[in-house]
């Protein structure tokens, strides 16, 4: 389960990037980073976190839409239209990247209670 768990997290941070979020906010949104970033140390924290992780996925996706014209605006009428693409796609991305994470932090709770139960009976 803890290959699982490392695939699943590759696999939200490459679709973070795709969602074209900044690299921090990429890295929270895929489970990396600060507080999120934390080993998971059984099912009940994967849960939690995995949560945490999907929410954030949701948020940056719908902020995006709104963030990503205005920081195009600054580079123009052209940048504008970019920024709408990219905040669309985002509405899209983001929230997959989330679930994959969300996945992963539960995939890696899953592992850490099933060691921590052979453990107590070996």
């Amino acid at each position: 389960l803890g290959s699982a768990s490392k695939l699943l997290a590759v696999a939200s941070k490459g679709m973070a990037r795709l969602a074209n979020v900044s690299s921090a906010s990429s890295n929270k949104a895929a489970g990396g980073g600060g507080a999120a970033n934390q080993e998971v140390g059984n099912l009940g924290e994967g849960v939690l976190e995995g949560g945490k992780a999907f929410a954030r996925g949701l948020l940056q996706g719908a902020m995006g839409v709104i963030t990503k014209p205005v920081e195009g605006a600054e580079r123009g009428f052209s940048g504008f239209f970019e920024g709408v693409a990219k905040g669309v796609l985002g509405v899209a991305v983001a929230p997959i990247a989330g679930g994959l994470s969300a996945a992963s932090k539960v995939t890696a709770g899953v592992d850490a209670t099933y060691g921590q139960v052979r453990e107590q009976l070996t």
